[in-house]
Protein backbone atom coordinates (compact mmCIF):
# COMPACT_ATOMS: atom_id res chain seq x y z
CA UNK A 1 0.00 0.00 0.00
CA UNK A 2 1.00 3.76 -0.69
CA UNK A 3 1.31 3.88 3.20
CA UNK A 4 4.15 1.19 3.35
CA UNK A 5 6.21 2.95 0.89
CA UNK A 6 5.69 5.92 3.20
CA UNK A 7 7.29 4.55 6.40
CA UNK A 8 9.61 2.06 4.20
CA UNK A 9 11.54 4.10 1.92
CA UNK A 10 14.61 5.52 2.37
CA UNK A 11 13.49 8.74 -0.08
CA UNK A 12 10.77 9.67 2.15
CA UNK A 13 10.59 13.00 1.57
CA UNK A 14 10.67 13.25 -2.35
CA UNK A 15 8.00 10.22 -2.25
CA UNK A 16 5.99 12.20 -0.30
CA UNK A 17 5.61 15.36 -2.47
CA UNK A 18 5.23 13.24 -5.61
CA UNK A 19 2.14 10.86 -3.65
CA UNK A 20 0.81 14.69 -2.16
CA UNK A 21 0.38 16.16 -5.80
CA UNK A 22 -1.43 12.99 -7.05
CA UNK A 23 -4.05 13.10 -3.86
CA UNK A 24 -4.58 17.04 -4.19
CA UNK A 25 -6.14 16.51 -7.64
CA UNK A 26 -8.96 14.28 -5.53
CA UNK A 27 -9.77 17.16 -3.28
CA UNK A 28 -13.16 18.73 -2.59
CA UNK A 29 -13.33 22.62 -3.29
CA UNK A 30 -13.51 23.42 -0.20
CA UNK A 31 -10.66 21.36 1.31
CA UNK A 32 -8.11 22.53 -0.94
CA UNK A 33 -8.05 26.02 1.13
CA UNK A 34 -7.12 24.03 3.79
CA UNK A 35 -4.63 22.17 2.12
CA UNK A 36 -2.65 24.78 0.49
CA UNK A 37 -2.68 25.95 4.29
CA UNK A 38 -0.67 22.71 5.48
CA UNK A 39 1.28 22.24 2.22
CA UNK A 40 2.96 25.24 2.72
CA UNK A 41 3.66 24.39 6.58
CA UNK A 42 5.44 20.67 5.40
CA UNK A 43 7.68 22.42 3.18
CA UNK A 44 8.61 24.83 5.60
CA UNK A 45 6.83 25.38 8.72
CA UNK A 46 8.30 29.10 9.39
CA UNK A 47 5.63 29.93 6.28
CA UNK A 48 2.33 29.20 8.08
CA UNK A 49 1.53 31.25 11.10
CA UNK A 50 0.51 28.78 13.82
CA UNK A 51 -3.06 30.07 13.71
CA UNK A 52 -4.10 29.15 10.30
CA UNK A 53 -3.46 25.60 11.08
CA UNK A 54 -5.77 26.26 14.25
CA UNK A 55 -8.34 27.10 11.84
CA UNK A 56 -7.60 24.93 8.43
CA UNK A 57 -8.68 21.39 9.20
CA UNK A 58 -6.47 18.43 7.48
CA UNK A 59 -8.13 16.84 4.63
CA UNK A 60 -9.26 13.49 6.16
CA UNK A 61 -7.80 11.70 3.02
CA UNK A 62 -4.33 13.25 3.61
CA UNK A 63 -4.50 13.00 7.50
CA UNK A 64 -2.27 10.04 8.20
CA UNK A 65 0.49 10.98 5.89
CA UNK A 66 0.33 14.54 7.65
CA UNK A 67 1.09 12.92 11.06
CA UNK A 68 3.44 10.87 9.72
CA UNK A 69 5.55 13.18 8.14
CA UNK A 70 5.41 15.42 11.29
CA UNK A 71 6.50 13.43 13.43
CA UNK A 72 9.38 11.72 11.02
CA UNK A 73 10.74 14.78 9.98
CA UNK A 74 12.24 18.09 11.95
CA UNK A 75 8.99 19.50 12.56
CA UNK A 76 8.80 17.12 15.81
CA UNK A 77 11.67 20.11 17.12
CA UNK A 78 7.85 22.12 18.04
CA UNK A 79 6.93 19.38 20.20
CA UNK A 80 10.73 19.28 21.75
CA UNK A 81 10.61 22.78 22.53
CA UNK A 82 7.33 22.88 24.32
CA UNK A 83 8.83 19.87 26.67
CA UNK A 84 12.41 21.05 27.19
CA UNK A 85 10.80 24.36 29.18
CA UNK A 86 9.78 21.72 31.55
CA UNK A 87 13.41 20.20 32.25
CA UNK A 88 12.24 16.43 31.82
CA UNK A 89 14.73 14.14 30.40
CA UNK A 90 14.09 12.45 27.48
CA UNK A 91 14.94 8.52 26.81
CA UNK A 92 16.10 7.79 23.54
CA UNK A 93 13.87 5.79 21.08
CA UNK A 94 14.53 1.92 21.60
CA UNK A 95 14.60 -0.78 19.15
CA UNK A 96 12.01 -3.35 19.04
CA UNK A 97 10.52 -6.00 17.10
CA UNK A 98 7.19 -6.08 16.31
CA UNK A 99 6.39 -9.81 16.20
CA UNK A 100 8.32 -10.80 19.30
CA UNK A 101 6.37 -7.61 21.40
CA UNK A 102 3.05 -9.69 20.16
CA UNK A 103 4.34 -13.04 20.79
CA UNK A 104 5.47 -11.21 24.45
CA UNK A 105 1.97 -9.19 25.27
CA UNK A 106 0.39 -12.64 25.44
CA UNK A 107 1.56 -13.67 28.97
CA UNK A 108 0.17 -10.61 30.31
CA UNK A 109 -3.17 -10.98 32.78
CA UNK A 110 -6.03 -11.59 30.97
CA UNK A 111 -8.03 -8.61 33.06
CA UNK A 112 -5.90 -5.96 30.83
CA UNK A 113 -8.04 -7.88 27.99
CA UNK A 114 -11.03 -7.30 30.08
CA UNK A 115 -9.90 -3.66 30.61
CA UNK A 116 -9.66 -2.54 27.18
CA UNK A 117 -13.00 -3.71 26.22
CA UNK A 118 -14.33 -2.20 28.90
CA UNK A 119 -12.96 1.30 27.94
CA UNK A 120 -13.74 0.92 24.17
CA UNK A 121 -17.01 -0.67 24.34
CA UNK A 122 -18.76 2.63 24.13
CA UNK A 123 -16.93 3.20 20.96
CA UNK A 124 -17.96 0.49 19.55
CA UNK A 125 -20.27 1.74 16.68
CA UNK A 126 -16.54 3.65 15.45
CA UNK A 127 -14.22 0.83 15.40
CA UNK A 128 -14.45 -2.57 13.41
CA UNK A 129 -13.66 -5.85 14.60
CA UNK A 130 -9.64 -5.58 13.01
CA UNK A 131 -9.47 -1.97 14.39
CA UNK A 132 -10.64 -3.50 18.15
CA UNK A 133 -7.97 -6.25 17.78
CA UNK A 134 -5.18 -3.92 16.50
CA UNK A 135 -5.73 -1.40 19.71
CA UNK A 136 -5.33 -4.30 21.86
CA UNK A 137 -2.60 -5.92 20.54
CA UNK A 138 -0.62 -2.14 20.07
CA UNK A 139 -2.19 -1.35 23.88
CA UNK A 140 -0.24 -4.41 25.19
CA UNK A 141 2.98 -4.45 22.82
CA UNK A 142 3.75 -0.98 24.67
CA UNK A 143 3.17 -2.42 28.21
CA UNK A 144 5.76 -4.57 27.16
CA UNK A 145 7.79 -2.13 25.33
CA UNK A 146 7.77 0.70 27.72
CA UNK A 147 8.22 -1.20 31.64
CA UNK A 148 8.49 2.03 33.22
CA UNK A 149 5.21 2.84 32.04
CA UNK A 150 3.79 -0.30 31.70
CA UNK A 151 -0.17 -0.48 31.11
CA UNK A 152 -2.60 2.49 31.67
CA UNK A 153 -5.94 3.12 29.97
CA UNK A 154 -4.93 6.57 28.46
CA UNK A 155 -2.76 4.61 26.22
CA UNK A 156 -5.66 3.12 24.92
CA UNK A 157 -6.92 7.19 24.25
CA UNK A 158 -4.15 7.90 23.01
CA UNK A 159 -3.95 5.17 20.38
CA UNK A 160 -7.14 4.86 19.53
CA UNK A 161 -7.09 7.71 16.90
CA UNK A 162 -4.33 6.25 15.54
CA UNK A 163 -5.35 2.88 14.48
CA UNK A 164 -8.18 4.33 12.82
CA UNK A 165 -5.89 5.92 10.08
CA UNK A 166 -3.15 3.39 10.04
CA UNK A 167 -2.67 0.06 9.70
CA UNK A 168 -0.54 -2.24 12.02
CA UNK A 169 2.64 -2.06 12.80
CA UNK A 170 2.53 1.98 11.72
CA UNK A 171 0.11 2.96 14.09
CA UNK A 172 1.83 1.89 16.91
CA UNK A 173 5.36 2.94 14.95
CA UNK A 174 3.69 6.45 15.12
CA UNK A 175 2.61 5.79 18.93
CA UNK A 176 6.60 4.85 19.72
CA UNK A 177 7.02 8.26 18.32
CA UNK A 178 4.74 10.47 20.04
CA UNK A 179 5.77 8.81 23.42
CA UNK A 180 9.29 9.04 22.94
CA UNK A 181 10.31 11.99 20.74
CA UNK A 182 7.61 14.13 22.23
CA UNK A 183 7.94 12.89 25.62
CA UNK A 184 4.89 12.37 26.12
CA UNK A 185 5.76 9.17 28.08
CA UNK A 186 7.06 11.39 31.05
CA UNK A 187 3.44 11.75 32.11
CA UNK A 188 2.86 7.89 32.64
CA UNK A 189 6.39 7.42 34.69
CA UNK A 190 6.65 6.92 38.40
CA UNK A 191 5.96 9.96 40.01
CA UNK A 192 4.12 11.61 36.98
CA UNK A 193 7.06 14.57 36.47
CA UNK A 194 5.27 15.91 33.54
CA UNK A 195 2.02 15.91 34.21
CA UNK A 196 2.97 17.24 37.58
CA UNK A 197 4.41 20.16 35.97
CA UNK A 198 1.65 20.58 33.26
CA UNK A 199 -0.84 20.37 35.86
CA UNK A 200 1.05 23.33 37.59
CA UNK A 201 1.09 25.66 34.38
CA UNK A 202 -2.56 24.90 34.00
CA UNK A 203 -3.06 26.10 37.77
CA UNK A 204 -0.85 29.13 36.77
CA UNK A 205 -2.72 30.01 33.72
CA UNK A 206 -5.97 29.53 35.02
CA UNK A 207 -5.96 31.64 38.32
CA UNK A 208 -4.21 34.54 36.35
CA UNK A 209 -7.18 34.76 33.13
CA UNK A 210 -10.26 33.40 35.49
CA UNK A 211 -9.53 34.48 38.88
CA UNK A 212 -13.13 34.73 40.51
CA UNK A 213 -14.00 30.84 38.71
CA UNK A 214 -10.37 29.43 39.74
CA UNK A 215 -11.61 30.51 43.64
CA UNK A 216 -15.04 29.76 42.72
CA UNK A 217 -13.21 25.87 42.00
CA UNK A 218 -10.83 26.40 44.73
CA UNK A 219 -13.85 27.00 47.61
CA UNK A 220 -15.63 23.70 46.05
CA UNK A 221 -12.60 21.40 46.84
CA UNK A 222 -12.27 21.17 42.62
CA UNK A 223 -8.59 21.00 42.08
CA UNK A 224 -6.78 20.05 38.50
CA UNK A 225 -5.91 16.92 39.48
CA UNK A 226 -9.72 15.51 39.81
CA UNK A 227 -10.30 16.28 36.08
CA UNK A 228 -7.59 18.12 33.98
CA UNK A 229 -5.21 15.12 34.62
CA UNK A 230 -7.67 13.01 32.59
CA UNK A 231 -7.37 15.95 30.08
CA UNK A 232 -3.58 15.62 29.67
CA UNK A 233 -3.11 12.12 30.11
CA UNK A 234 -5.95 10.90 27.23
CA UNK A 235 -5.60 14.22 25.05
CA UNK A 236 -9.56 14.95 26.06
CA UNK A 237 -10.71 12.12 24.80
CA UNK A 238 -11.99 9.93 27.66
CA UNK A 239 -15.08 11.81 28.26
CA UNK A 240 -18.27 10.54 28.19
CA UNK A 241 -21.97 11.85 28.88
CA UNK A 242 -25.15 9.70 28.90
CA UNK A 243 -23.37 7.42 26.78
CA UNK A 244 -21.81 10.33 23.71
CA UNK A 245 -18.63 10.25 23.52
CA UNK A 246 -16.74 13.33 21.43
CA UNK A 247 -16.85 12.41 17.78
CA UNK A 248 -13.51 11.11 16.15
CA UNK A 249 -13.48 14.19 13.86
CA UNK A 250 -12.99 16.01 17.14
CA UNK A 251 -10.05 13.83 18.21
CA UNK A 252 -8.13 13.96 15.00
CA UNK A 253 -8.54 17.81 15.14
CA UNK A 254 -7.15 17.77 18.70
CA UNK A 255 -4.34 15.56 17.70
CA UNK A 256 -3.54 18.17 14.46
CA UNK A 257 -3.25 21.29 17.44
CA UNK A 258 -0.64 18.52 19.71
CA UNK A 259 1.17 17.40 16.66
CA UNK A 260 2.03 21.67 15.52
CA UNK A 261 1.81 22.47 18.98
CA UNK A 262 3.27 20.24 21.22
CA UNK A 263 2.18 19.21 24.52
CA UNK A 264 2.06 22.86 25.48
CA UNK A 265 -1.21 23.26 22.91
CA UNK A 266 -2.99 20.69 25.18
CA UNK A 267 -2.14 23.64 27.98
CA UNK A 268 -4.39 25.97 25.37
CA UNK A 269 -6.76 23.62 24.68
CA UNK A 270 -7.57 23.31 29.07
CA UNK A 271 -7.56 26.74 29.57
CA UNK A 272 -10.26 27.31 26.37
CA UNK A 273 -12.47 24.54 27.53
CA UNK A 274 -12.02 25.83 31.15
CA UNK A 275 -13.08 29.67 30.13
CA UNK A 276 -15.81 28.36 27.38
CA UNK A 277 -17.47 26.24 30.51
CA UNK A 278 -17.39 29.15 33.04
CA UNK A 279 -21.23 30.28 32.57
CA UNK A 280 -22.06 26.60 33.40
CA UNK A 281 -19.44 25.51 35.90
CA UNK A 282 -21.15 28.28 37.88
CA UNK A 283 -25.16 26.97 38.47
CA UNK A 284 -24.27 23.36 39.05
CA UNK A 285 -25.92 21.71 41.49
CA UNK A 286 -25.04 22.70 45.06
CA UNK A 287 -25.93 19.79 46.70
CA UNK A 288 -22.97 18.13 45.32
CA UNK A 289 -20.79 21.02 43.88
CA UNK A 290 -17.55 19.50 44.22
CA UNK A 291 -18.01 16.22 42.47
CA UNK A 292 -20.26 17.71 40.28
CA UNK A 293 -18.54 20.36 38.75
CA UNK A 294 -15.43 17.62 38.66
CA UNK A 295 -17.74 15.04 37.05
CA UNK A 296 -19.00 17.72 34.19
CA UNK A 297 -15.53 18.74 33.28
CA UNK A 298 -14.30 15.07 32.94
CA UNK A 299 -17.11 14.16 30.88
CA UNK A 300 -19.17 16.81 29.48
CA UNK A 301 -16.70 19.35 28.68
CA UNK A 302 -17.19 19.22 25.14
CA UNK A 303 -21.09 19.72 25.09
CA UNK A 304 -21.13 23.78 25.51
CA UNK A 305 -19.17 23.35 21.78
CA UNK A 306 -22.61 21.46 20.26
CA UNK A 307 -24.89 23.48 18.29
CA UNK A 308 -28.70 23.88 19.13
CA UNK A 309 -29.22 21.48 16.49
CA UNK A 310 -26.69 18.83 18.00
CA UNK A 311 -24.57 17.98 14.68
CA UNK A 312 -21.27 17.80 15.65
CA UNK A 313 -20.27 19.07 12.07
CA UNK A 314 -17.01 21.22 12.78
CA UNK A 315 -16.92 20.42 16.40
CA UNK A 316 -13.33 20.15 16.16
CA UNK A 317 -13.03 23.14 14.62
CA UNK A 318 -14.56 25.39 16.87
CA UNK A 319 -12.68 23.56 20.34
CA UNK A 320 -9.45 24.74 18.22
CA UNK A 321 -10.62 28.64 17.14
CA UNK A 322 -11.95 29.11 21.37
CA UNK A 323 -8.68 27.44 22.46
CA UNK A 324 -6.53 29.86 20.23
CA UNK A 325 -8.08 32.88 22.09
CA UNK A 326 -5.83 31.44 24.98
CA UNK A 327 -2.95 30.68 23.26
CA UNK A 328 -0.43 30.72 26.15
CA UNK A 329 3.11 31.97 25.72
CA UNK A 330 5.43 29.43 27.37
CA UNK A 331 6.61 30.20 31.19
CA UNK A 332 10.25 29.97 32.04
CA UNK A 333 11.72 26.59 33.62
CA UNK A 334 11.79 28.34 36.87
CA UNK A 335 7.72 29.49 36.80
CA UNK A 336 6.85 25.92 36.85
CA UNK A 337 9.18 24.13 39.52
CA UNK A 338 6.52 23.31 42.14
CA UNK A 339 8.36 23.48 45.26
CA UNK A 340 9.55 27.51 44.45
CA UNK A 341 7.97 29.78 47.62
CA UNK A 342 5.39 31.97 46.23
CA UNK A 343 5.26 34.50 48.79
CA UNK A 344 9.14 36.01 48.40
CA UNK A 345 10.47 38.71 50.42
CA UNK A 346 9.82 42.80 49.06
CA UNK A 347 13.35 42.91 48.09
CA UNK A 348 12.75 40.36 45.72
CA UNK A 349 10.34 42.22 43.66
CA UNK A 350 11.74 45.73 44.44
CA UNK A 351 12.77 45.42 40.68
CA UNK A 352 9.17 44.04 39.51
CA UNK A 353 8.11 47.15 40.79
CA UNK A 354 10.20 49.84 39.45
CA UNK A 355 9.53 47.93 36.34
CA UNK A 356 5.98 48.42 37.27
CA UNK A 357 6.36 52.21 37.46
CA UNK A 358 7.74 52.25 34.08
CA UNK A 359 5.06 50.67 33.03
CA UNK A 360 2.62 52.95 34.38
CA UNK A 361 4.52 55.86 33.25
CA UNK A 362 4.24 54.30 29.61
CA UNK A 363 0.31 54.05 30.24
CA UNK A 364 0.06 57.50 30.94
CA UNK A 365 1.42 58.25 27.85
CA UNK A 366 -0.81 55.84 26.34
CA UNK A 367 -3.89 57.63 27.75
CA UNK A 368 -2.21 61.19 26.71
CA UNK A 369 -2.09 59.95 23.37
CA UNK A 370 -5.69 57.90 23.55
CA UNK A 371 -6.93 61.61 24.81
CA UNK A 372 -5.35 63.27 22.00
CA UNK A 373 -7.39 60.78 19.60
CA UNK A 374 -10.22 60.93 21.21
CA UNK A 375 -10.54 64.05 20.51
CA UNK A 376 -9.81 63.55 17.11
CA UNK A 377 -12.44 61.40 16.97
CA UNK A 378 -14.83 63.71 18.40
CA UNK A 379 -14.42 66.01 16.13
CA UNK A 380 -15.23 63.54 13.43
CA UNK A 381 -17.99 62.48 15.12
CA UNK A 382 -19.19 66.14 14.76
CA UNK A 383 -18.36 66.25 11.43
CA UNK A 384 -20.65 62.75 11.46
CA UNK A 385 -23.32 64.34 12.77
CA UNK A 386 -23.39 66.87 10.31
CA UNK A 387 -23.62 64.08 7.70
CA UNK A 388 -26.21 62.57 9.10
CA UNK A 389 -28.35 65.77 9.40
CA UNK A 390 -28.15 66.67 5.33
CA UNK A 391 -28.57 62.64 4.73
CA UNK A 392 -31.56 62.46 6.92
CA UNK A 393 -32.29 65.78 5.02
CA UNK A 394 -31.85 64.21 1.44
CA UNK A 395 -33.70 60.84 2.89
CA UNK A 396 -36.62 62.83 3.99
CA UNK A 397 -36.38 64.81 0.22
CA UNK A 398 -36.11 61.12 -1.59
CA UNK A 399 -39.39 60.16 0.75
CA UNK A 400 -41.03 62.79 -1.12
CA UNK A 401 -39.89 61.59 -4.55
CA UNK A 402 -41.11 58.25 -3.60
CA UNK A 403 -44.20 59.05 -2.68
CA UNK A 404 -45.00 60.79 -5.77
CA UNK A 405 -43.41 58.39 -7.58
CA UNK A 406 -45.45 55.97 -5.84
CA UNK A 407 -48.90 57.54 -6.75
CA UNK A 408 -47.27 57.64 -10.27
CA UNK A 409 -46.79 53.89 -10.09
CA UNK A 410 -50.41 53.48 -8.36
CA UNK A 411 -51.93 55.70 -11.41
CA UNK A 412 -49.85 53.03 -13.94
CA UNK A 413 -50.93 50.05 -12.04
CA UNK A 414 -54.73 51.33 -12.40
CA UNK A 415 -54.41 52.00 -15.72
CA UNK A 416 -52.64 48.87 -16.85
CA UNK A 417 -54.97 46.85 -15.24
CA UNK A 418 -57.95 48.14 -16.47
CA UNK A 419 -56.41 48.16 -19.91
CA UNK A 420 -57.79 44.81 -20.54
CA UNK A 421 -61.01 45.45 -20.30
CA UNK A 422 -60.68 48.39 -22.74
CA UNK A 423 -58.94 46.56 -25.13
CA UNK A 424 -61.82 43.46 -24.41
CA UNK A 425 -64.31 46.88 -24.89
CA UNK A 426 -62.75 47.98 -28.45
CA UNK A 427 -62.20 44.57 -29.69
CA UNK A 428 -66.00 44.30 -29.31
CA UNK A 429 -66.66 47.46 -31.00
CA UNK A 430 -64.34 46.33 -33.53
CA UNK A 431 -65.68 42.71 -34.19
CA UNK A 432 -69.60 44.55 -33.72
CA UNK A 433 -68.07 47.08 -36.44
CA UNK A 434 -67.05 43.93 -38.88
CA UNK A 435 -70.05 42.14 -38.70
CA UNK A 436 -72.06 44.79 -39.63
CA UNK A 437 -69.70 45.55 -42.48
CA UNK A 438 -70.24 41.84 -42.88
CA UNK A 439 -73.56 42.47 -43.44
CA UNK A 440 -73.62 44.89 -44.89
CA UNK A 441 -71.61 43.47 -47.80
CA UNK A 442 -73.65 40.31 -48.38
CA UNK A 443 -76.95 42.87 -48.15
CA UNK A 444 -75.09 44.65 -50.97
CA UNK A 445 -74.15 41.33 -52.98
CA UNK A 446 -77.69 40.28 -52.58
CA UNK A 447 -78.61 43.72 -54.26
CA UNK A 448 -75.86 43.44 -57.07
CA UNK A 449 -76.69 39.93 -57.64
CA UNK A 450 -79.98 41.14 -58.27
CA UNK A 451 -79.08 44.24 -60.22
CA UNK A 452 -76.90 42.23 -62.72
CA UNK A 453 -80.02 39.34 -62.89
CA UNK A 454 -82.01 42.10 -64.09
CA UNK A 455 -79.56 43.78 -66.32
CA UNK A 456 -78.60 40.32 -67.64
CA UNK A 457 -82.66 40.16 -68.14
CA UNK A 458 -83.04 43.21 -69.43
CA UNK A 459 -79.77 42.75 -71.59
CA UNK A 460 -81.25 39.20 -72.95
CA UNK A 461 -84.77 41.63 -73.94
CA UNK A 462 -82.58 44.10 -75.61
CA UNK A 463 -80.77 41.54 -77.32
CA UNK A 464 -84.04 40.02 -78.46
CA UNK A 465 -85.52 43.30 -79.77
CA UNK A 466 -81.92 43.61 -81.42
CA UNK A 467 -82.36 40.16 -83.00
CA UNK A 468 -85.48 41.14 -84.08
CA UNK A 469 -84.72 44.42 -85.08
CA UNK A 470 -81.84 42.89 -87.22
CA UNK A 471 -84.62 40.46 -88.46
CA UNK A 472 -86.76 43.11 -89.48
CA UNK A 473 -83.49 45.31 -91.00
CA UNK A 474 -82.95 42.49 -93.30
CA UNK A 475 -86.52 41.88 -93.92
CA UNK A 476 -86.58 45.80 -94.87
CA UNK A 477 -83.44 45.73 -97.14
CA UNK A 478 -84.56 42.95 -98.89
CA UNK A 479 -88.11 44.49 -99.38
CA UNK A 480 -85.83 47.36 -100.36
CA UNK A 481 -83.76 45.80 -103.26
CA UNK A 482 -86.55 44.38 -104.46
CA UNK A 483 -88.42 47.68 -104.66
CA UNK A 484 -85.72 48.84 -106.34
CA UNK A 485 -85.16 46.04 -109.24
CA UNK A 486 -88.91 46.97 -109.60
CA UNK A 487 -88.14 49.93 -109.92
CA UNK A 488 -85.49 50.27 -112.46
CA UNK A 489 -87.43 47.46 -114.57
CA UNK A 490 -90.36 49.56 -114.70
CA UNK A 491 -88.66 52.93 -115.94
CA UNK A 492 -88.91 54.49 -112.51
CA UNK A 493 -85.66 56.33 -111.20
CA UNK A 494 -85.19 56.78 -108.21
CA UNK A 495 -83.63 60.82 -109.23
CA UNK A 496 -86.41 61.59 -110.94
CA UNK A 497 -89.13 59.88 -109.20
CA UNK A 498 -91.02 59.49 -112.40
CA UNK A 499 -93.52 56.46 -114.18
CA UNK A 500 -94.27 55.42 -117.63
CA UNK A 501 -97.76 55.50 -117.40
CA UNK A 502 -98.44 53.46 -114.43
CA UNK A 503 -102.02 52.89 -115.45
CA UNK A 504 -101.76 52.13 -119.06
CA UNK A 505 -102.50 48.55 -120.34
CA UNK A 506 -99.12 48.35 -121.65
CA UNK A 507 -97.69 48.34 -118.03
CA UNK A 508 -100.29 46.29 -116.27
CA UNK A 509 -98.03 43.93 -115.36
CA UNK A 510 -95.37 46.48 -114.25
CA UNK A 511 -98.68 47.99 -111.85
CA UNK A 512 -99.26 44.60 -110.31
CA UNK A 513 -95.80 43.70 -108.92
CA UNK A 514 -96.17 47.17 -107.62
CA UNK A 515 -99.15 46.92 -106.23
CA UNK A 516 -98.12 43.64 -104.82
CA UNK A 517 -94.67 45.12 -103.13
CA UNK A 518 -96.70 48.23 -102.03
CA UNK A 519 -99.54 46.88 -101.39
CA UNK A 520 -99.33 47.79 -97.29
CA UNK A 521 -98.55 51.42 -97.69
CA UNK A 522 -101.21 54.11 -97.52
CA UNK A 523 -102.90 53.99 -101.31
CA UNK A 524 -102.36 58.21 -101.11
CA UNK A 525 -98.56 57.47 -101.44
CA UNK A 526 -96.99 57.92 -104.20
CA UNK A 527 -94.13 55.65 -105.86
CA UNK A 528 -91.76 58.22 -104.37
CA UNK A 529 -93.51 58.74 -101.18
CA UNK A 530 -93.08 54.66 -100.38
CA UNK A 531 -89.35 54.74 -101.31
CA UNK A 532 -88.78 57.05 -99.18
CA UNK A 533 -90.74 55.62 -96.26
CA UNK A 534 -89.21 52.49 -96.67
CA UNK A 535 -85.56 53.95 -96.47
CA UNK A 536 -86.54 56.17 -93.26
CA UNK A 537 -87.62 53.07 -91.44
CA UNK A 538 -84.59 51.16 -92.81
CA UNK A 539 -82.21 54.06 -91.12
CA UNK A 540 -84.49 54.34 -87.81
CA UNK A 541 -84.50 50.11 -87.23
CA UNK A 542 -80.58 50.80 -87.93
CA UNK A 543 -80.18 53.88 -85.18
CA UNK A 544 -82.03 51.67 -82.67
CA UNK A 545 -79.98 48.73 -83.29
CA UNK A 546 -76.82 51.01 -82.84
CA UNK A 547 -78.43 52.87 -80.24
CA UNK A 548 -78.91 48.93 -78.24
CA UNK A 549 -75.42 48.09 -79.04
CA UNK A 550 -73.97 50.66 -76.66
CA UNK A 551 -76.51 50.38 -74.05
CA UNK A 552 -74.74 47.15 -73.76
CA UNK A 553 -71.31 48.29 -74.01
CA UNK A 554 -72.41 50.76 -71.10
CA UNK A 555 -73.96 48.01 -69.20
CA UNK A 556 -71.20 46.10 -69.07
CA UNK A 557 -68.53 48.38 -68.10
CA UNK A 558 -70.63 49.50 -65.32
CA UNK A 559 -71.38 45.93 -64.17
CA UNK A 560 -67.70 45.40 -63.71
CA UNK A 561 -67.56 48.48 -61.83
CA UNK A 562 -69.95 47.24 -59.30
CA UNK A 563 -68.29 43.98 -58.86
CA UNK A 564 -64.72 45.76 -58.18
CA UNK A 565 -66.36 48.29 -55.75
CA UNK A 566 -68.09 45.25 -54.25
CA UNK A 567 -65.33 43.18 -53.70
CA UNK A 568 -63.00 46.19 -52.50
CA UNK A 569 -65.33 46.60 -49.80
CA UNK A 570 -65.51 42.63 -48.90
CA UNK A 571 -61.71 42.53 -48.57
Amino acid sequence: MELTRFLDTSKRAEWLESWFGQQEQLLEPEQQASWDVWKRYLSDSSLVDEPLLWQAPIPAQLRAFVWCDILYNRKIKSLHTSISIYDIARVSTPQYDWDSLVEESASLPSSIDDNILQNIVRRQDELTTTQVRDLTAIVKAYAILDSDVGYTPALIYLAMPLVTLLPLPYSFEVLIHFMYKANARAMFVQHMPLLRRILHVYSVHASTLYPELYQYLHNSTVIPETYASVWFMSLFSNSCHDGKLPPMDCLYSIWDAVLIGGLHASLSLAIGILGANSDILTTVNAEREGRAISAYLRNQWWMVYMPADGTTKDLGKRILQSAYKHRLIPLNPQSVDINSNLHEPRAVYSGRIHHLHQDNQALLDSIRRLNSDLEAITNDHADLEHSLVEAKYDLAQKTDDGVELEEETKALKEAIESMPAQVEELWQSRISEAETRRQDFIHNQIETKQSVAEMQQEIEQLQQKVADSIQEKEALHRKLNEMRRMLTSGGLTTRGLTLDHPFRASNKTATGQSRRILGNLPPHFTHVNRFHHIQDRAKAVFEVHLLVVLVMVYLQGTIGRMLKVACAEAL
